[in-house]
């Protein structure tokens, strides 16, 4: 593995790129068969690599605020493995690897209005990702975005939080998995929800 790192710092905002390298031998990966929960059983591959970059950024340069965003784009890929998942064994070559998207980011924002308030916005993209080891189009996660926010009050030893998830209330799927038999099945994102949590510091 190869991990090469640039980084810059001043007052105001920070900046971080990594680009990794990573070939791997005898790596353990879930190409094995389905489980009855949905689950794929981890098996040896014999070479894989993954490349990539990530960069993370944030910005204190406005009074009471913070800008943060991080992204990474990456190239995986399994050399070749024996699926036996369904039937017949099949050589599979060059093939992503499962729920292995290309490129995912996110980033956020933060407000302090007053010393007492607290309010931060953060928004999650993820490009589509195949379902399984086969790099089949008819069995791709698709892409999504999400926006969550969280608001807080701070009254001397007593905070109340108002948290809300989805705010766009995207429905897309978060997840996914192929059965033995080859049937495709989603889980939904969860659907637009508010929640309100008090505390009190004894």
């Amino acid at each position: 593995m190869v991990r090469r790192e640039r980084r810059a710092f001043n007052a105001e905002s920070k900046e971080e790129a990594v680009r990794l390298v990573k070939d791997l031998r005898n790596d353990i990966a879930r190409i094995g068969a389905p489980t009855a929960s949905g689950s794929i059983l981890r098996r040896n591959v014999g070479s894989s690599y993954r490349r990539g970059l990530e960069l993370d950024w944030a910005y204190r340069g406005i009074e009471r605020v913070v800008l943060a965003a991080n992204a990474n784009w990456s190239t995986n890929r399994i050399a070749q493995f024996t699926d036996s998942s369904r039937g017949a064994p099949v050589v599979r070559r060059n093939v992503e690897p499962l729920l292995t998207p290309r490129f995912t980011s996110a980033h956020r924002v933060e407000v302090t209005p007053v010393s007492r308030v607290w309010v931060s916005v953060e928004g999650r993209y993820q490009s589509r990702a195949f379902l399984d080891n086969t790099s089949s189009p008819d069995r791709v996660l698709p892409d999504y975005y999400t926006l969550d926010a969280t608001a807080r009050l701070s009254l001397g030893r007593t905070s109340l939080t108002l948290r809300g998830q989805n705010l766009g209330d995207t429905r897309k799927f978060g997840s996914g998995a192929v059965s033995s038999s080859g049937r495709v099945r989603y889980f939904i994102l969860p659907a637009r929800a508010l929640f309100v949590t008090a505390a009190y510091d004894f």
